[in-house]
């Protein structure tokens, strides 16, 4: 469960995912937290309902292969050279032909 701040990524990871839920007032989180207590007087417990192929995206292993190739694209000869500080410089001054 998320709790407070605006809609956004995490409630959007929550409900894609289906590991849980944000509410955004205190009815959503009264409603929530009745749900889950009812289901455990009912079962003795509150099943988890994580939807695993929506989940393998985010995990470590998935997470650090994205990593990874971010990486190999960025020191890929051609893409920048990270040994040449002008041109480090360069890259990181605006394009002033983008301007205005």
């Amino acid at each position: 469960m998320a709790i407070g701040g605006a809609r956004g990524v995490v409630s959007e990871l929550l409900e894609d995912t289906k590991t849980g839920v944000h509410p955004l007032s205190r009815e959503e989180l009264k409603t929530a937290l009745l749900a889950w207590y009812s289901e455990h007087l009912e079962t003795g417990r509150v099943l988890y309902r994580g939807d695993q192929r929506a989940i393998d995206p985010y995990t470590h292993k998935e997470m650090a292969s994205r990593f990874a190739g971010v990486l190999e694209k960025a020191i890929s000869p051609g893409v920048l050279d990270l040994t040449d500080s002008r041109r480090i410089a360069l890259a990181r001054q605006p394009d002033s032909r983008q301007a205005g």
